[in-house]
């Protein structure tokens, strides 16, 4: 083999291996948000659980000000905001309320949580979520749901949003239909 050719062939390896190293360095670590919704009928709440790898809780947190990644009494409050602006479960009757719970780092993930009051279980619920989807476009979030023994999961990104999700079987007509396509039964 020539050395032209040979030199050739090893700068397209480099050129090759370039790309390969510039994809891993520039990977998004986990690309996922999951939220855990548990209802709890003995209180009448909906407690939800965000959790975060901690690449994401940093990028977040310093989206919010919080720049040195500590998670003080102020930077707990932005976040909570933030999570009621950018995340939210309404019924056919209108949005929920959340309550702030709080909020904390363990080992390599942020836990932010939060919850609601409701007189029952109601037949469906609509999730919406734009969390951290201004920092991290392609970043997906995963719903999973849980009453007693049942658990269901569900999965959104910016082109697929998550919608309603069908919890029980109604007992009663709540107020305004759902459109079916809207609808992801489990």
């Amino acid at each position: 083999m020539s050395r032209w050719v040979a030199g050739a062939l090893l700068c397209l390896a480099a050129i090759g291996l370039q790309f390969v190293f510039e994809g891993k360095a520039s990977a998004h670590r986990l690309n996922l948000i999951t939220s855990d919704i548990e209802w709890r009928p003995d209180e009448g709440v909906f407690d939800v659980a965000h959790r975060f790898h901690l690449d994401d809780a940093l990028t977040l947190l310093a989206s919010l000000g919080a720049g040195d990644g500590v998670l003080d009494l102020e930077a707990s409050a932005r976040l909570l905001n933030y999570m009621e602006a950018t995340f939210g479960l309404a019924t056919r009757n209108g949005p929920l309320e959340f309550e702030p719970f709080g909020a904390h780092i363990q080992g390599n993930t942020l836990f932010v949580y939060q919850r609601v009051k409701l007189d029952s279980l109601p037949l469906a619920l609509e999730v919406s979520s734009q969390v951290m989807q201004q920092l991290e476009p392609e970043i997906r979030h995963q719903i999973n749901w849980r009453a007693g023994q049942i658990v269901r999961s569900h999965e959104g990104h910016r082109d697929s949003p998550i919608g309603w999700l069908v919890l029980s079987d109604p007992v009663e007509p709540e107020s305004t239909p759902l459109n079916s396509d809207q609808v992801t039964r489990f």
